[in-house]
């Protein structure tokens, strides 16, 4: 058999590795930094399979991939239902009240668009939800956090969980689709 290798969008902590791990648990795994990129490691052989988001419950379509797959050239071959819960996390010295700027995927913003609204935080498009947790923890200010997985927090020893669940919906659902070259 052929070895599969997963191609999908972010970093490890990204809701896209954890999708590509529960759906892929024993096959190689590898980010790329845009859905692109993805797209184009199954068209060259970089990778067997893409695992992709194509619609939240929350807040709807990815739009960008509506644009990528119909010319791709690549088939879906499967769906991955993965429940998001959004983590808000900061630095260790952190507070709700020390924090004022919110950082991760446009997408993830806008699932909890409501809930940073009622915080009074200011939200910074980010490419990446797990990339913004390393962003905070790199740049070591208590007034930025994160929006991403509990899971992306435990990666950098710096930052704490300010607040769990602060999806706007508590039924939020991203819908992921896996392609391949050769169906």
């Amino acid at each position: 058999t052929e070895d599969i290798c997963v191609a999908y969008q972010g970093v490890e902590g990204s809701y896209s590795s954890i999708a590509s791990s529960e759906y892929f648990p024993n096959e190689a795994r590898v980010g790329f930094p845009t859905f692109d990129a993805v797209i184009e490691a199954v068209q060259t052989d970089h990778a067997t399979h893409a695992l992709l988001p194509i619609e939240n419950s929350t807040a709807g379509r990815v739009a960008d991939l509506h644009h990528l797959l119909p010319h791709s050239g690549l088939t879906i071959i499967g769906e991955h239902f993965l429940p998001i819960k959004h983590a808000l996390i900061a630095l260790r010295d952190a507070t709700l009240e020390t924090v004022t700027h919110v950082y991760s995927h446009r997408e993830a913003l806008s699932q909890c668009k409501h809930t940073l609204q009622d915080l009074h935080l200011e939200s910074v498009p980010f490419g990446d939800t797990a990339k913004a947790v390393s962003f905070i923890s790199e740049e070591k200010n208590i007034r930025y956090a994160a929006l991403a997985s509990t899971y992306a927090a435990t990666l950098y020893p710096n930052v704490q969980i300010l607040k769990e669940s602060v999806q706007d919906e508590t039924n939020n659902v991203t819908r992921f689709l896996i392609l391949t070259k050769k169906p």
